[in-house]
């Protein structure tokens, strides 16, 4: 505290801390879903014996890659109910 700075309040650090993971949660979760649901969809896929991309089959690697999609995804879902408990102290309001 010798630089003059006051010391940061418990209120800013959390919302910081809030701000931070708000910040990283949102874009986790959009990222995630959008690789999830073009890797569902797979509009680049032609199968001969289906009319539908999405009825082609998956192969092992676009299986890889969408439950990375929806692991991102669920996890940037955690991250921002995380965030939300602690901006309201983890109390519901009624």
């Amino acid at each position: 505290m010798s630089s003059g700075e006051a010391p940061e309040t418990d209120d800013a650090s959390a919302q910081r801390r809030t701000s931070w993971v708000t910040a990283t949660g949102a874009p986790l979760t959009i990222v995630g879903g959008l690789l999830a649901m073009v890797f569902a969809l797979q509009p680049w896929r032609v199968c001969p014996e289906d009319d539908a991309p999405a009825g082609c089959v998956a192969l092992p690697h676009d299986t890889a890659v969408m439950m990375i999609g929806i692991g991102l995804f669920l996890f940037g879902i955690l991250t921002l109910v995380i965030g939300r408990s602690v901006r309201t102290g983890g109390a519901s309001q009624p």
